[in-house]
């Protein structure tokens, strides 16, 4: 067979999985391994279960037993346990059995951990004391316990459980005794804590609320509110001890409130069913309310003044929200001077006599206390990603139910009656069989959700043509038009009108065109709107009557009229086709204003589907209304979250373009936190994407990222994938290997096991699996892949070959991956001629049309050559404008550089006039988005800004710099390799004399792109594998950071072992302010980096440079067996032995550096 096929014991072998069982799946998964295989000292069988990546990788870490665990908790332990090696006994084993089992374990220093004091008395006898016990932490999920859902906070209790009152638990000797840091960078981050803990209205569980919240009412009563609990739960049985019951605590709530309304609340787990309560409230039937828990409990709290508990977590809750608290037993948070106790036992209360603060309170028990599944070692982090993946959790279960609703009348109607008042009621537009229910319950509709906070007109007119379209009747048409004609501004208003009039033709439009009039102060005109339809209304009255009668209609107005009114609005089919083959011609030759006009058309008559509603986001976004893209992105989460590869909400993000405060901020990451639930191979995009304006105000953003990712064990090709790009490929292993089990010829997976495989070392076996993969594939994924794998490894013959394959099948491979293969053959001409066919030319071609120089043989009179790409493929290719400038003469060219590298070329080059162009990938905060909003698409922004877009239309024709490259560049003898680049002199003398203070000769060095892929980070070293660099015995020799990004990371680690030997001249914008990097870089004696702008720039200035070299894709440039760079000749490439050796990389580079220093190269 030509597609692959892999038995689940194949896939054993060759991922060196010792597992024996798979057991049910549960959300959180986990596997059991054969203790045979993982545990050799076992004298018996053994009914224990053998859980967690440490049977494999950590076996020389701590044994761990653990006691009274329900099997759909053993994966996130594992988890959560990650310093030990886990055997779980059955929940309900007894004594003489725990007793027997443990004589298979003869270890030292065993570990005893318990779910709650669910041990066998055995266990409590023999180790009581060293018991660590564990329960559910303050944090815990948006479903309830009782579901089976993973907790995203445990407490690990060596003393106790914070429910019981008896002994004292850890928390309550670190709130009794625990000095917090008094340092200003904790004390702000823990009121941010507590802030979001506040503003999220966070609860240990945030479940979905199936009723439509209720708003807090006014109360002309004082209220109180008395807490109810599971009857049998551990907190009373623990926390409680004077033994009140749920009656006793109604009678003193009643006894102090006389005249005000008393609520009683009965805890979730008994209202829904999932335990029995045996409480009657008969007797109180008149004096208090019960209040049904599904309006969640912080919206419930604002209509309380006062709680009354026993021992529940809740009054915690209502603490935090500023609620006055009476306690009757002894829960974790009483004692400490902040609430109303009324247990007067000494032997309790003398344990706590220290005076806390809500703030103090609230870092112990959220930041100190639990441990975070997300970040075991940050517990902010840890908080904080929990915080956001419950809400994300939440959202996605509120939208679930929804989408369940069915679609069969009267179900439907039946639901979507719930509904309509709440966020959610887009969803039953984007279905016509929904239309019905729909509209009959439009009235409910509440629009203010998605208008009140925008002024993007643009997202506001497609709103409104979208929702029209799926209106019928005149009373809904009326009673929409007139909440919209709130959210808009006058003009706008009435331009929809008359699109509506024209394409949408109803009897509400008068009136409303008259109260445009009015506003307007045109009374006249209003009136006289009013009259002409009065007139219109009793004309169509008698036409509908002459119709009944078959009466002959002679009158000609009659008969147009007939025909306007009772025009279908929606276009035939034809027509919308029609419609939808001219948008795409419109967007295609980037019309985008034109391009607008028709899809509002589209949209009003009711030929949009969901599909397009997204490819109007893009539309919005390429025309840099990103806020109004963002809105739209946002309506479209409501109408089908997870369809259309749940593509909405990473829209939202990418177009987010600044942050103007926090409560931005908090909007955004609760959507990075539902995208990676959503798609977790997004994951490294969003930070690439966000991180330079997230950081300045949550500088862990990028932690914060992994820390989501790591919440679930969820099995996945996008899970597995996102591992690959943090690194985790053993988690990736992992995840591909169950998923292949099921499905060992899914194409996707099949792609992502070949990325592991490389990881791993086994380029041959990635290679023979995508051969026999590729088959009857018709995916350009696939082959793209696979081309990439063989170019990385310098395989160019077969890529070819494989690239063929893919023309055979009519599919189409991006010349920028093909183009490489050219070179790697030796075909320099033809390699650089695809320039001319790629996708960036064929975009500059759509917006500047004539102007745009389609024959590279035709001579310029006044051009502008664009540049594109990075910063150092411009560099590479700046080699070039000495040739351009000969041939074409400097005085007819201008060519648009990146900003930063302006001030470089314009003195490097004094003939040729450089514009300058602040080209970004995306919008920052020092590149707004304002900034671009005249380039005719977004897809520019790439190679103009508004400044250099003006300036470039000045000028009769346009290329691009790459459209020449073949021309002068037809084989490796056409590369002179000379210096082009001049740094500023006198920046240069000042780094000079900064220098001597530190060392008489310096290496410059950078080891990774601030981007990265499991392709690109072959060329990529860490700080830590160039130590034997470090190690060189050159005592005069510094080494100088030239990496142009964040080393805050790596500095401990060179602080630490290197620190004297290593400087970073912290005030220099390694990534913006090339000009003084240059001027540093002219100072080293020899600079090392890999493929990236920083070798780019030190061989352009002719400085002896060693150029990391680990890609087959750079096999190409060297001209000898020396290793000398065609492009320029004053670089070394630098190899192992075999691509990917890059411990025999850094060898080769030591030796390479010991030679120059020590035997006077250099």
């Amino acid at each position: 067979m030509n597609r692959l096929e892999l038995s689940s014991s194949k896939l054993k072998k060759i991922l060196n999985f010792g597992i024996t069982k798979f057991p049910k799946k549960f959300e959180y998964p986990y596997e059991i391994h054969d203790p045979r295989d993982v545990f050799r000292d076992m004298e018996h069988s053994t009914c224990f279960r053998f859980v967690g990546d440490n049977w494999l990788i950590g076996k020389e870490k701590p044994l761990a037993i653990m006691w009274g665990f329900n099997d759909w908790k053993l994966g996130f332990l594992a988890d959560y346990l990650d310093d030990y090696r886990l055997v779980f006994a059955p929940r309900k084993i007894s004594s003489v059995q725990a007793y027997q089992e443990l004589k298979n374990f003869r270890e030292q220093n065993i570990k005893h951990m318990v779910w709650g004091y669910n041990e066998p008395w055995i266990i409590r006898k023999l180790f009581g004391k060293s018991i660590t016990r564990v329960e559910d932490g303050f944090v815990r999920s948006a479903a309830l316990g009782a579901s089976h859902s993973t907790p995203y906070s445990l407490v690990f209790d060596e003393s106790s459980l914070y429910f019981n009152a008896e002994t004292p638990s850890d928390l309550e000797k670190l709130l009794q005794n625990y000095d917090l840091p008094e340092d200003e960078v904790f004390k702000k981050n823990n009121q941010e804590s507590l802030k979001l803990y506040i503003d999220l209205e966070v609860t240990k569980y945030k479940y979905y609320q199936y009723k439509k919240n209720k708003s807090a009412r006014v109360r002309p009563k004082k209220t109180v509110a008395v807490i109810g609990q599971v009857y049998k739960d551990q907190s009373i049985k623990y926390g409680n001890p004077e033994k009140w019951t749920f009656e006793n605590l109604l009678d003193l709530a009643i006894l102090e409130n006389p005249g005000c309304d008393i609520l009683y609340r009965p805890h979730p787990d008994v209202f829904y069913g999932f335990q029995k309560s045996s409480r009657k409230f008969r007797k109180y039937k008149n004096l208090v309310t019960v209040v049904e828990p599904t309006v969640p409990f912080i919206q419930f709290l604002k209509e309380v003044d006062h709680i009354y508990t026993i021992s529940s977590l809740s009054g915690f809750d209502a603490l935090m929200h500023g609620v006055k608290v009476t306690t009757v037993g002894y829960p974790f948070y009483a004692g400490w001077g902040l609430t109303d106790d009324r247990l007067e036992q000494e032997k309790y209360t003398k344990r706590r006599n220290r005076q806390r603060t809500l703030e103090e309170l609230f870092a112990i028990c959220m930041l100190v206390y639990p441990k975070y599944l997300g970040n075991l070692r940050d517990k902010r982090v840890g908080f904080i990603s929990s915080v956001y993946h419950i809400e994300a959790d939440q959202f996605l279960n509120s939208y679930n139910n929804v989408a369940r609703v069915p679609k069969s009348e009267p179900e439907a109607e039946k639901h979507i009656s719930s509904y309509t008042g709440e966020s959610f009621w887009p969803h039953f537009m984007q279905d016509t069989k929904y239309s019905a229910a729909f509209n009959r319950y439009f009235g409910n509709v509440n629009i203010s959700n998605y208008l009140s906070k925008t002024s993007a007109e643009s997202y506001k007119k497609l709103f409104f043509c979208i929702v029209m379209g799926r209106l019928s009747g005149e009373p809904n048409i009326e009673i929409f038009m007139s909440k919209f004609r709130n959210f808009i501004e006058l003009d706008d208003y009435r331009e929809l009108i008359e699109l509506t009039r024209t394409y949408r033709p109803n009897l509400a439009l008068p009136v409303q065109a008259a109260w445009v009039e009015s506003k307007s102060f045109k009374d006249e005109s209003s009136v006289q709107i009013l009259e002409q339809a009065t007139t219109d209304f009793y004309i169509l009255q008698d036409l509908k009557e002459k119709i009944e009668k078959s009466d002959e209609i002679q009158n000609e107005t009659l008969e147009k009229l007939a025909k306007q009114i009772s025009q279908n609005s929606v276009v035939p089919s034809e027509v919308a086709t029609y419609y939808y083959a001219l948008y795409s011609e419109l967007i295609r030759s980037a019309q985008l204003d034109d391009a607008l006009e028709l899809a509002m058309i589209i949209c009003i008559t009711g030929n949009w589907d969901t599909r397009f509603v997204l490819e109007l986001v893009s539309l919005l976004s390429d025309r840099v209304e990103n806020g109004a893209a963002q809105e739209l992105a946002k309506f479209h989460q409501a109408m089908c979250l997870t369809n259309h590869n749940r593509n909405s909400t990473h829209s939202y993000i990418t177009n987010c373009v600044s942050i103007k405060d926090r409560d931005e901020l908090v909007n955004l990451l609760r959507n990075v936190s539902l995208d990676i639930a959503l798609n977790p191979e997004r994951a490294n995009k969003l930070i690439h994407c966000l991180k330079r304006f997230v950081e300045p105000l949550f500088p862990e953003f990028e932690e914060f990222i992994y820390s989501i990712l790591r919440m679930d064990r969820k099995i996945s090709n996008g899970k597995a994938i996102a591992y690959c790009q943090v690194g985790d490929f053993y988690r990736a292993d992992q995840c591909i290997a169950n998923l292949l089990r099921d499905n060992s010829e899914d194409i996707n997976l099949i792609v992502t096991y070949s990325m592991i495989l490389v990881h791993n070392g086994k380029l041959e076996k990635a290679l023979e699996i995508l051969e026999r993969a590729e088959g009857e594939t018709q995916s350009v994924a696939f082959y793209t892949h696979y081309i990439r794998i063989l170019k990385s490894f310098g395989r160019f013959e077969e890529a070819m070959k494989v690239a063929r394959n893919a023309y055979e099948k009519g599919l189409e491979i991006s010349n920028e991956i093909i183009l490489p293969i050219h070179l790697g053959l030796g075909d320099v001409e033809a390699g650089y001629f695809l320039y001319n066919d790629v996708p960036v030319r064929e975009t500059v071609k759509r917006c500047f049309k004539e102007k745009y120089l389609d024959s590279n043989d035709q001579a310029p009179e006044d051009l502008v050559l664009l540049s594109s790409y990075g910063p150092g493929d411009e560099l590479r290719f700046a080699s070039l404008y000495a040739d351009y400038a000969k041939h074409f003469g400097s005085d007819k060219i201008q060519i648009v550089t990146d900003t930063r590298l302006h001030s470089l070329l314009s003195r490097s080059y004094p003939d040729i006039a450089f514009i300058s162009a602040r080209r970004v990938s995306y919008f920052m905060p020092d590149a707004p988005n304002s900034n671009y909003d005249q380039l005719p698409t977004a897809e520019l922004i790439r190679l103009l800004d508004n400044n250099s877009y003006r300036q470039v239309q000045n000028h009769k024709q346009v290329k691009m710099v790459t459209d020449y490259i073949s021309r002068f560049r037809k084989k490796k003898g056409d590369f002179p390799g000379r210096r082009y680049l001049k740094c500023d002199p006198n920046r240069a003398r000042f780094y000079r004399n900064e220098l001597v203070k530190y060392g008489k000769r310096f290496i410059g060095i950078s080891w990774r792109s601030h981007l990265t892929d499991h392709i690109r980070n072959m060329n990529y070293l860490t700080i830590e594998q160039l130590e034997p660099l470090f190690e060189l015995d050159m005592k005069d020799v510094v080494f100088v950071n030239l990496q142009y990004d964040d080393i805050s990371k790596e500095r401990p680690w060179i602080d630490a072992h290197y620190k004297d030997r290593f400087i970073d001249f912290e005030d220099i914008d390694q990534f913006n302010d090339f000009e003084e990097v240059a001027s540093l870089m002219s100072c080293m004696d020899l600079v090392i980096a890999p493929p990236t702008v920083v070798v780019e720039m030190a061989g352009a200035l002719g400085l002896d440079t060693l150029l990391i070299s680990n890609h087959g894709e750079l096999e190409w440039r060297k001209t000898n067996n020396e290793g000398l760079d065609v492009w320029q000749k004053s670089i070394t490439h630098i190899s192992g032995t075999f691509i990917g050796d890059k411990k025999g990389l850094v060898e080769s580079m030591a030796a390479q550096v010991r030679s120059r220093f020590q035997f006077g190269k250099i």
